[in-house]
């Protein structure tokens, strides 16, 4: 259903009925009424809670009554005491002091701690440590029940400032556990430094309330650091989690110190331990908590989302019983049946069963290898859009042909076989969906669909065949309601639901919290000759085994080679029997390894595109029992786009501001399963650990979450180890391609055009040409570094973004062109529409060009220039709708002004440089392009700029920005802050080659860099004055360095110019004879 032309007045639609989704839901608007009516009862809610808690704060103690009751007690200490004191580290002057104090006073069963308000500095509460600490150490036994002060309505916090302590000064700020722990650091800290404040809170229970009236008084200290006790990073201790937590989000700059006590109980507390440490973010010591949390969620997620209705379940040994006579009378002769049973049950053998009854089989697959695979296994013929006779699909003979009528294939090459397809159909077909739901999820989300703009014809032929076929029968392990829904809405046929239970598998599964882990447990098991099937989501990690650990690698590159693995993997690995096989996710379903070759399996698995349903697919596909280790990425981080409204919401606002593309609206409905399924991806990835542990610990009968407990020494061993060999295999990659063939551009067409029987060097052939190709080279240009620099293609996409931002139409252009690339095949798909001019927009709303005006022409800048300033605060204010829109800088919320601009250039794929200068009593980081790197990037654009006139026709480039012209409108390098240049307009740009564009004499030189305080980017150059002993520009002195040598080669006796470099980042030019001894 599309949505409609116009609004419906006085209803609001609710998507399509559960049952059959055959018709639209819709109840009457209320209007703003209801949102004001729920405002409403939000403020009635929270006066309602105010009251309460006035009410309780009401028979609180005040500080100053606290105050009177403690100086009620007797300050004094009996011998076992103070003698237990001296122990713990205090001296017996420090212990008088807090006598004197009132710090420490007696009471019954102990003695107790007073605590100190920031504010008014009174006493404001107190803790009891226990003469008896058999059972616990401290309580709040002195104010049983009444500890709350009615100024926060919190327990206390206390603080310990030192009587010396000058809040001009600069100052330090340590938090600890307790009242007893925090006293004793303060007074070791301030033996070396008083000012130093120490707080501390009975359990971690760090109110925010108390903390906010710590910080008005002292929110201005360099450093603030908490000191956790030893084995506190202990998943039993919640109460740890709740108070760090609320510390931490308190004060968004504390950091956590860490000596490897987080996790070791044999170490010692913050107020034992006086050692170096390292200062480390709070989310590293709350993240295992969180990730309990987050564990817990999962499970009841995957129970609400993966439930499915049967109308009728059996048992596995039922299901395995089956023929297909049983099944036909088990489901009362139904047209569709749906199975929903776990891997290695036996569904593609029942299917194949069913097959043979029928004289036409069709049966799609999301990829060639399967299609293939499962043809070998059901008896069918995997075919593509070859050897067609009269509409039908044949099989030629000697002196003979016979028509195919079984046939698999792929969903991506379905256009060629339409037509026979069809015949089949009309004459009475049986169709086969192998696990359907990954089918569907393969139409809607991969890209591969979306490059001809074919996918609609893709997925019409997909749900054609289902539902004009004469019988159809669709497996799964993972089918849920949703699939069944969809399939009865789209074809109109209910199918009959067949669930087999799950039996969990007899295996075992451990998944390591850290990578240190898995590596040990990988170095461990090659030690012991143990054979090992490495299972890896990145290809590039497969390749680093093969050639660091000398495992088989198979990929989607090199499959071609080992087509015998891949048609028969139990042979193939009983003839060549690798140690370590490292595989991709080139095994998908229907692929099985049945025999014993291994003897562990490891999954090593990023949050890059396969969720955690996925994962357990991958990890199938070896079928004996065997332990699997396995490391998994927690999240890639992006929560912002997991439910399937959010999705269509921020679809339906990109529709509406677009103005390249009329009436996208249309184009929209919110039951289209992309946001169902996309929704399911994402959220996946975001809890890719959690998830993937919900799966394995409803499935495997032995799972195991270890924590990483290795010492930090061995962590930073193991780490160091395999990044230096990741270092030695780092270029492999790159110096493949550059040695790879030098295509031409027709040998280049020929190899895509056949592209799955290339073998490995042929593709590294192919993409040496794309590199080349991009920028107007042949492949004979290129040199190793020019490979290396384009780092696989992210260097291209980036600076494409710069691209589009030059030349708007460009970005149009491209919107238009995924519209029109859909039409001329009579269908769109919305996923596949860009809207790259509404990033090109966003950025220009932000306010980038003046910032890119100064870096593009060479100026330098800082974390402190206004227009640095400007644009980082604009970017903190819109980041959020930014993102909406395509822009995602790679730098957090909180990070410096220096860095999100940093983050902006290298999202348009730009790389600067930096040096440190004085400025006052501090050194200051300034920066500055690159400029080899710039100049490479820029004549790669100006090179693009007649290839992209050629295909999209005139192209405007707008003169009015300086940054523009840097790139397209003058040829002076950027080193000059001249604005002067060769300038190109719409209208005549057409009419010019790049050749014709004549160089400009080099301008003068630019001045020193600006003043921190006030730049003056606009300020006049200045022609250097390089005489001896006088000062000039850092990078002006390079260049100046660089031909004075030249000439001083080639002239022997010519004066050297030395240039030495002084704190100031400028460079002093001095002169000396330089002997005659031939250059």
């Amino acid at each position: 259903m599309g949505l409609p032309d116009g609004d419906v007045p006085g209803w609001r639609y609710h998507g399509r009925d559960k049952s059959q989704g055959l018709w639209g839901l819709y109840s009457p608007e209320r209007g703003d009424r209801s949102e004001n009516h729920r405002a409403e009862i939000r403020r009635l809610r929270a006066e309602a809670r105010a009251k309460r808690e006035a009410k309780k704060r009401a028979g609180y103690a005040t500080i100053s009554d606290r105050h009177q009751e403690i100086l009620g007690f007797e300050a004094k200490l009996t011998e076992s005491q103070n003698a237990d004191l001296l122990r713990r580290g205090l001296t017996q002057d420090e212990i008088n002091f807090a006598l004197s104090n009132h710090l420490l006073f007696a009471c019954q069963g102990g003695y107790g701690i007073s605590a100190i308000d920031p504010v008014t500095g009174m006493f404001c509460g107190a803790q009891r440590a226990l003469d008896n600490r058999l059972e616990r150490k401290y309580d709040w036994g002195i104010f049983t029940g009444r500890n709350k002060v009615k100024e926060t309505g919190e327990n206390p916090l206390a603080v310990w400032i030192h009587p010396d302590f000058d809040k001009a000064k600069p100052y330090r700020v340590l938090t600890l556990e307790g009242f007893l722990k925090p006293l004793i650091r303060a007074f070791v800290e301030w033996r070396k430094d008083t000012q130093v404040i120490v707080i501390g809170s009975p359990s971690g229970n760090f109110g925010p309330k108390s903390l906010k009236r710590f910080l008005g008084v002292y929110g201005e200290a360099e450093k603030i650091t908490h000191f956790p006790d030893a084995d506190s990073q202990n998943l039993s201790k919640k109460n740890l989690y709740a108070g760090y937590g609320k510390l931490a989000k308190a004060i968004p700059s504390i950091k956590f110190a860490d000596w490897g006590q987080w996790r070791d109980k044999s170490k010692k507390d913050g107020d034992e331990y006086f050692g170096r440490y390292r200062r480390r973010s709070p989310w590293d010591w709350l993240k295992p908590f969180a990730f309990e949390k987050t564990r817990r969620e999962a499970k009841r997620r995957l129970a609400r989302t993966d439930k499915l209705t049967p109308d009728k379940t059996i048992t596995l040994d039922e299901f395995r019983a089956l023929d297909a006579e049983g099944l036909d009378r088990l489901t009362n002769g139904t047209q569709d049946v749906f199975i929903a049973a776990p891997t290695a049950a036996g569904k593609t053998k029942l299917a194949a069963m069913v097959a043979r009854l029928w004289q036409r089989v069709i049966a799609p697959f999301p990829r060639i290898s399967l299609a293939r695979n499962a043809a070998t296994r059901m008896g069918l013929e995997y075919r593509t859009v070859c050897d067609r006779l009269g509409g039908e699909l044949v099989r030629f003979n000697s002196n003979s042909y016979d028509v195919v009528s079984r046939i698999a294939y792929c969903n991506e090459g379905v256009l060629g076989l339409i037509r026979p397809l069809k015949n089949l159909l009309k004459n009475g077909a049986f169709a086969f969906g192998d696990e359907f739901d990954q089918q569907i999820e393969n139409l809607t989300l991969s890209s591969t669909h979306g490059k001809t703009g074919q996918r609609r014809k893709h997925t019409d032929m997909f749900w054609q065949v289902f539902r004009e076929s004469q019988k159809a029968l669709c497996v799964s392990a993972d089918l849920t309601d949703y699939e069944v829904n969809l399939y009865h809405r789209t074809t109109g046929r209910k199918p009959f639901v067949l669930k087999v239970v799950t039996e969990k598998k007899t295996q075992e599964a451990i998944v390591f919290e850290d990578t240190a882990q898995w590596w040990s447990k990988f170095y461990e098991l090659r030690e012991a000759g143990q054979r090992i099937l490495v299972l890896c989501t990145r290809k590039s990690d497969a390749e680093f085994l093969a050639h660091s650990f000398g495992a088989t690698a198979i990929t989607a590159d090199n499959a071609k080679e080992y087509e015998g693995f891949l048609a028969n993997p139990d042979a193939w690995l009983s003839q060549h029997k690798p140690q370590i096989l490292a595989v991709t996710p080139i095994l998908g379903t229907g692929f099985n390894i049945e025999d014993n070759h291994f003897d562990a399996v490891m999954l090593m698995a990023h949050a890059d595109n396969i969720p955690a349903k996925g994962l357990m697919q991958f990890l199938a596909r070896y079928r004996p029992n065997v332990p699997r280790f396995i490391w998994c990425a927690e999240s890639n981080h992006r929560f912002d786009e997991i439910t399937a409204k959010k999705l269509f919401k921020r679809r339906l606002t990109k529709a509406q501001c677009n103005d390249v593309i009329v009436d996208e609206q249309s184009y929209l409905d919110p039951d289209d399963p992309y946001f169902h399924y996309k929704a399911q991806v994402n959220w996946s990835l975001a809890h890719l650990r959690a998830d993937l542990l919900a799966r394995l610990e409803r499935d495997i009968e032995t799972v195991t979450y270890e924590l990483c407990y290795l010492p930090e020494d061995e962590i930073e061993a193991i780490e160091g180890a395999v990044a230096e060999l990741r270092a030695e295999y780092a270029d492999v990659w790159f110096q493949r391609r550059y040695g790879a063939k030098n295509l031409t551009e027709d040998e280049y067409k020929a190899f895509k055009e056949s592209e799955d029987k290339l073998d490995e060097s042929d593709r590294w052939a192919c993409e040496k040409y794309e590199i080349a190709a991009w920028a107007g080279k042949t492949p004979e240009q290129l040199d190793l570094d020019y490979i290396r620099r384009d780092r696989k293609g992210k260097k291209r996409r980036a600076l494409e973004k710069l691209e589009m931002q030059a030349i708007p139409d460009l970005a149009i252009a491209l919107d238009k062109y995924s519209l029109e690339k859909q039409t001329k095949h009579g269908a769109v798909c919305q996923q596949d529409l860009t809207h790259n001019h509404l990033r090109v927009r966003a950025l220009d709303d932000w306010g980038i060009g003046e910032f890119l005006d100064l870096a593009l022409s060479g100026q330098e800048w800082h974390s402190n220039h206004p227009v640095v300033l400007k644009l980082a605060e604009n970017w903190r204010m819109h980041r959020d709708e930014l993102a909406k829109f395509g822009v995602k800088l790679s730098c957090g919320k909180n990070a410096t002004p220096a860095a999100i601009v940093g983050a902006l250039l290298r999202f348009f794929g730009l790389k600067s440089v930096s040096r440190r200068k004085r400025g006052g009593d501090r050194l200051v980081r300034i920066y500055r392009l690159d400029t080899e790197d710039w100049n490479i990037s820029k004549a790669d654009l100006a090179a693009r700029l007649p290839l992209n006139i050629e295909k999209f026709g005139e192209l405007s480039i707008n003169p009015k920005s300086q940054w523009v012209t840097e790139i397209y409108g003058r040829s002076t390098p950027p080193e000059t802050n001249s604005i002067e240049g060769v300038w190109i307009t719409s209208e005549n740009f057409t009419q010019l080659e790049i050749g014709e564009i004549k160089p400009e004499p080099d301008p003068p030189p630019k001045t020193s860099p600006p003043e921190l305080e006030a730049a003056a980017p606009d300020k006049a150059p200045q022609k250097p004055n390089f005489a001896v002993g006088a000062m000039v520009n850092f990078w002006d002195g390079v260049k100046w360095m660089e031909a004075k040598i030249k000439t001083a080669m080639t002239s022997p006796g010519a004066a050297e110019y030395i240039v030495s470099f002084t704190n100031g980042g400028g460079a002093m030019c001095r002169e000396y004879q330089l002997q005659a001894t031939g250059g």
